[in-house]
């Protein structure tokens, strides 16, 4: 039986306008410009295998439009992909902070201790034992490492909902990403370790989730995230120090006696250094059709001194205005950063203020 988008959406439980994206995240489909400049929707070499199409005479001026049709094989696939969001545990994620939040922390309640952990620069990753398979911290089912899948089935600790990162620390966070987004596990993806540094489960302090976590035995491709645990000011700065001389992106810090929550905890922070530059406005990149950014621009296009282009997004709407209005080409920018691509553009720019005396 053929299977259009809306029996799909139907069978799942889905919004119609979602099951495309969500087909073209498994790279089933591609965006591609059709007739008169239209976008439309086509089959991968890997969508031919779900799915097949043909050519309708049903647009107004005679010219063709392609339609889809799934097999039933489809289904299954993509509840993988939307079910994940529903079956795996949602991941607790950190408070941005700093030292000053720190010793707050330990003012407000005396001998209030943290678990202190290197900040991984990889791919969120939770293992659901229900499902046999790792899923992003968004539901989203990683298919990249069934090196790592397969270790964890026979693991002693696999019954668990272990939190940790794909990971490697000889390798760059987007060498790590472009890894780990593949529909199928590779001998290139097979340098993906998973490190563990949690279990997703409510009911237990940090101190005894991270205990277990601590004997969890080591494999060729699931690893320990090493932890410690102190009241001492100066003693997590100088394990951040290390953490940083170590090539982490900073330091992790759990309180000791709170429980796994999932969402934005303030049971957990995150603390990594920013660093800022300043760059060249060389124009503005329009918004995308429709997006509430549309009658401003969707981003900053800046040229660093060395001559490198990158788009800076993060901006507020009131910041739009301000500088639709009143930034000019040739101005310097200030945007604030915490690491640099192996391009040499700034990861995840947030814009922070026009330098008028430059």
């Amino acid at each position: 039986m053929a299977l259009t988008a809306t029996t799909i959406a139907q069978k799942l439980g889905m919004k119609i306008n979602k099951v495309s994206p969500c087909l073209a995240d498994l790279g089933l489909l591609e965006r591609y410009e059709g007739y008169h400049g239209r976008k439309a929707w086509r089959l991968t070499a890997e969508g031919r295998k779900f799915g097949f199409s043909k050519e309708l005479e049903t647009c107004s001026d005679g010219s063709p439009m392609l339609s889809i049709s799934w097999r039933e094989s489809v289904v299954e696939l993509l509840s993988e992909q939307v079910g994940g969001a529903l079956g795996a545990q949602q991941a607790m994620l950190a408070q941005a902070a700093d030292l000053n939040t720190v010793e707050a922390d330990l003012e407000f309640e005396p001998g209030t201790e943290f678990v202190l952990q290197p900040k991984l620069n990889g791919i969120r990753a939770i293992w659901n034992p229900d499902r046999q398979a790792l899923f992003t911290r968004n539901g989203k089912k990683i298919r990249s490492v069934p090196h790592i899948v397969a270790e964890l089935k026979r693991h002693e600790l696999g019954h668990l909902p272990l939190d940790g990162e794909i990971y490697r620390h000889d390798s760059s966070f987007q060498v790590i990403n472009g890894l780990a987004a593949r529909h199928r596990g590779s001998d290139e993806t097979e340098v993906l370790q998973f490190h563990v540094f949690d279990i997703a489960q409510a009911g237990m302090p940090a101190t005894a989730r991270l205990e277990m976590v601590s004997k969890l035995t080591v494999g060729r491709y699931v690893r320990v995230v090493e932890s410690q645990q102190t009241n001492d000011l100066e003693v997590i700065q100088a394990v951040y120090e290390g953490y940083l001389g170590q090539g982490y992106e900073g330091i992790m810090l759990r309180l000791a006696e709170r429980d796994y929550r999932s969402g934005r905890s303030h049971f957990m922070y995150k603390m990594k250094p920013v660093f800022d530059l300043e760059a060249t406005l060389i124009g503005f990149a329009p918004a995308k059709a429709g997006s509430c950014n549309e009658s401003t621009f969707g981003s900053l296009i800046l040229r660093l001194d060395s001559g490198q282009v990158f788009n800076c997004a993060g901006l507020s709407a009131a910041e739009r205005l301000h500088l639709a209005d009143v930034a000019e080409k040739g101005c310097r920018i200030t945007v604030a950063y915490g690491a640099m691509s192996e391009a040499g553009v700034p990861l995840f720019p947030r814009y922070k203020g026009i330098r008028w005396d430059l």
